[in-house]
């Protein structure tokens, strides 16, 4: 995950790593990677597969 978040730039976000068991990101039905989840402060979500597109990086970063 370090790697990754060095190569892309998105030390300002938070990172949850998912456990052996992959329970989170079963949750938001991840099946394979690249894939990308964000849960907002009010408790909303979106996610999605690919790279982040470029208005919810910055939505995140500003939040």
């Amino acid at each position: 995950m370090h790697e990754f978040v060095g190569k892309f730039g998105a030390a300002e976000m938070t990172h949850i790593p998912d456990a052996d068991d992959n329970e989170l990101w079963s949750a938001f039905g991840v099946r394979s990677q690249p894939w990308w989840a964000i849960i907002r402060t009010d408790g909303s979500t979106e996610s999605g597969r690919g790279f982040f597109p470029g208005a919810i990086t910055e939505e995140a970063i500003v939040s």
